[in-house]
């Protein structure tokens, strides 16, 4: 026995057109929405990598400076000696 198909009408040819877009679109939003969230979780990623690269300079300008200022400290004395000791060798003359 063949089975009757019914004759598309142009309401029934219109609904199933809009309901294959209507697919097409919920696909395509799905896959954005997926996209965003792998760049979401991406971007944590970086983000943490970033503050610890961060807080690893911070301590080394801050280590740095502290040796700055060590090196400033002894260039004052030895500045100072050096004039001290010209002064010195200007009077024995």
């Amino acid at each position: 026995m063949k089975k009757k198909v019914p004759k598309m009408t142009p309401e029934h040819d219109f609904t199933r057109k809009q309901n294959v877009l209507l697919e097409k679109v919920y696909q395509e939003v799905k896959t954005i929405g997926e996209g965003h969230n792998s760049i979401r979780q991406e971007i944590k990623q970086l983000k943490g990598s970033m503050e610890n690269r961060l807080d690893t300079i911070e301590m080394a300008v801050m280590e740095n400076s502290r040796k700055i200022d060590r090196v400033e400290k002894k260039l004052d004395t030895v500045t100072t000696d050096h004039k001290t000791r010209l002064q010195k060798l200007e009077t024995v003359r």
